[in-house]
C-alpha cells in the first residue's frame, strides 16, 4: 500500500498563555490577594470542593466561589496583557 503525502500549511498561533512560563504563572498566583489566593490554591491545586473550603476557612460556599472567580478573572487579565 502506498499513501500519498499531503502538504499542509500549518499555522501556529501563539496565545498569551503560550508566552507564560511556570515561574511567571506562580508569581501571578502569589500576587493574588491573600484570601483569593488561598481559595484558588485549595480549589485548583489541591482539589478541595467549595463545601470543604468553606468549612476549613469558616466562610460561606458563595464566598469561596466568589474568591475563585476573582482569582481566575485576575489571572486571565494579567495573562491577556502579555499579548499586548
Amino acid at each position: 500500500m502506498v499513501f500519498a503525502e499531503e502538504e499542509r500549511d500549518v499555522v501556529v498561533t501563539k496565545t498569551p498563555i503560550d508566552k507564560l512560563n511556570y515561574d511567571e504563572l506562580m508569581q501571578y498566583i502569589q500576587n493574588l490577594p491573600d484570601n483569593t489566593r488561598t481559595v484558588f490554591n485549595m480549589y485548583i491545586l489541591e482539589g478541595f470542593t467549595h463545601r470543604e473550603i468553606s468549612e476549613k476557612l469558616g466562610i460561606s460556599e458563595g464566598t469561596s466561589k466568589w474568591h475563585l472567580h476573582e482569582g481566575r478573572k485576575t489571572l486571565k487579565e494579567k495573562i491577556n496583557t502579555l499579548n499586548k
